[in-house]
């Protein structure tokens, strides 16, 4: 199994993450936590963090879009290989810092080519159990203001467009217990 936890900057992924690992773990789960931007290759070709006025401006620029497209097209393939064992074998959940859907948040949505891309990937991507926390840009920046209004206002319109899909479940507060509540559930109907 496969739960992913996506959304802006400091709205409290790592924190709940943390607290899922202990609570499957509680439950006799094997657990493991990777970051999905540890796993990418466009950050062992170049760091791709954000600057503190907003994204890495170099990777926001068009000509870099086709050869990052490329890239997260075999990022996802490695991705599939190093998530199979938590697919196939029981009791074991891969907790993911971040998505797919985090990265590509990150492009253009405006763009056709962009939009068709993302349309197709949501088609295509491995389906993991999502939750998203969808708190508003305003209290992202509140935790983050050394990053502009403007990269969190772009940031959660990108976020809409590219988090369509099915088991993706939106959060509008810090709710542990509704997290939990909704893991047991997905485990139970996947038995």
């Amino acid at each position: 199994m496969i739960i992913a936890f996506s959304g802006m900057h400091g709205t409290g992924k790592t924190t709940h993450i943390e607290k899922t690992e202990k609570f499957l773990r509680d439950k006799g789960y094997k657990t493991k936590v990777a970051h999905i931007i540890n796993l990418s290759l466009i950050n062992k070709i170049k760091k791709a963090e954000p600057e503190k006025n907003g994204l890495n401006k170099e990777f926001g620029k068009w000509y870099f879009t086709l050869p990052r497209i490329f890239i997260y097209v075999f990022d996802l393939i490695v991705f599939y290989f190093y998530s199979m064992p938590y697919w196939f074998g029981k009791k074991k959940v891969l907790l993911l810092d971040r998505y797919f859907y985090d990265r590509l948040a990150n492009f253009n949505t405006n763009n056709f080519f962009i939009k068709l891309y993302i349309i197709t990937f949501r088609f295509l991507m491995i389906k993991p159990l999502t939750f998203f926390f969808n708190f508003g840009w305003e209290k992202a920046y509140e935790r983050k203001p050394e990053y502009k209004e403007e990269f969190f206002a772009k940031l959660e319109k990108n976020y809409h467009f590219v988090m369509k899909g099915k088991n993706i479940i939106k959060l509008p507060d810090n709710d542990q217990q509704f997290i939990e509540g909704k893991i047991s559930s997905f485990l139970r109907d996947s038995k």
